[in-house]
C-alpha cells in the first residue's frame, strides 16, 4: 500500500478478533524503516491509516485502509499463511510529515522467488471520508457510523468483522462458495443472484 503524496499521521493493525496496535506516527527520514510486524492469527488482517490526507489540498483524500482476506505462499519447500507487514516512511520532498508505506511480504526473510514458487492473496483497498459529509453514498447507516467515528481505524475493523455477517446471498443455478466477497460456482446456463 503506497501512500505517495499522502500524510499518514496514525497507523493501526489487527485482524478479525480486534486491534493489535494503534498509535501516532513520528516524522521520519525518507525511506526510514518504521516497524516490521509479523502476525499470526485468523484472517482477515487489516491495516489502517486513520486521518490520512493528500499533501496537495487540491486532491481528494481520506483515511486509507487495506484488508488481506487470505494469503498462501509456497516458496521452496515451505508454506506461508501469515503476512509480514513492513512500514517505511515514503518519499516526502519537504520531509515534514510522516508518509508511511505498507509492504506485504512473507516472514523468515523471504525476498526472492524461484521457478515453481506460488503466491495467492485476496486483498482490498478502501478509502473512507474523513469528514462524514464528504461521503456521498446512499447508505445512511454507514454515514451515521462515519459521523460517530471520523478518521478512525474502526472502519476497517467493521469491514472485516461485520460486513460479511450482514450479507444475505441466495443463488439459483449455481453454488455459493464464498459470501464475502461473493464467489459462485456456476452449475447451470442461467444463474440468478439475490443479495
Amino acid at each position: 500500500m503506497m501512500n505517495k503524496g499522502f500524510a499518514t499521521p496514525a497507523i493501526a493493525c489487527g485482524n478479525r478478533h480486534g486491534r493489535y496496535f494503534s498509535h501516532s506516527v513520528p516524522n521520519l527520514a525518507n525511506n526510514a524503516l518504521y516497524t516490521e510486524q509479523s502476525f499470526e492469527g485468523h484472517f482477515p488482517y487489516w491495516v489502517s491509516f486513520p486521518g490520512s490526507y493528500a499533501l496537495d489540498p487540491r486532491l481528494p483524500g481520506g483515511s486509507k485502509h487495506m484488508i488481506i482476506r487470505s494469503l498462501e505462499a509456497n516458496v521452496g519447500d515451505k508454506c506461508y499463511k501469515d503476512p509480514l507487514f513492513t512500514f517505511r516512511n515514503g518519499y516526502n520532498p519537504k520531509n515534514t510529515l510522516p508518509t508511511l508505506d505498507c509492504f506485504v511480504g512473507l516472514p523468515g526473510g523471504v525476498k526472492n522467488f524461484t521457478a515453481g514458487d506460488t503466491i495467492s492473496m485476496d486483498i482490498e483497498w478502501m478509502t473512507t471520508a474523513n469528514v462524514p459529509d464528504d461521503y456521498y453514498g446512499p447508505n445512511t447507516r454507514f454515514h451515521d457510523y462515519l459521523t460517530k467515528r471520523p478518521e478512525n481505524w474502526r472502519v476497517a475493523y467493521r469491514e472485516v468483522k461485520e460486513n460479511n455477517k450482514r450479507l444475505r446471498v441466495k443463488v439459483q443455478g449455481g453454488r455459493l462458495e464464498n459470501k464475502y466477497p461473493i464467489t459462485i460456482r456456476v452449475e447451470e446456463e442461467v444463474v440468478n443472484l439475490f443479495v
